[in-house]
């Protein structure tokens, strides 16, 4: 079975395991990019910018085992989800 075939027939579904493990099941998190700016000086009031590159903030996914229509499903979920109590860990 191709996992990357069915997650795409069924990306509108939140609780379907994608093939993408950096992403939340719940809330749809997903890594965010910016860039990296790096300055001269410690105690500088005006700090110069010496180069920016890019970056990457990924979220803090865990696996955590919930009970969901019944029946016992492993999901990706984000720390910030399971702080606010948007799924109960069996």
């Amino acid at each position: 079975m191709d996992v990357r075939r069915h997650a795409t027939l069924n990306s509108g579904d939140p609780l379907w395991r994608s093939a993408m493990a950096g992403v939340c099941d719940i809330c749809d998190k997903r890594p965010g990019f910016g860039n990296k700016v790096a300055r001269l000086g410690h105690r500088a009031l005006k700090r110069k910018v010496k180069g920016r590159s890019r970056r990457q903030f990924k979220p803090n996914i865990q696996t955590v085992h919930a009970v969901i229509d019944g029946r016992r499903k492993r999901l990706n979920v984000c720390t910030s989800c399971i702080k606010a109590g948007k799924v109960e860990r069996r």
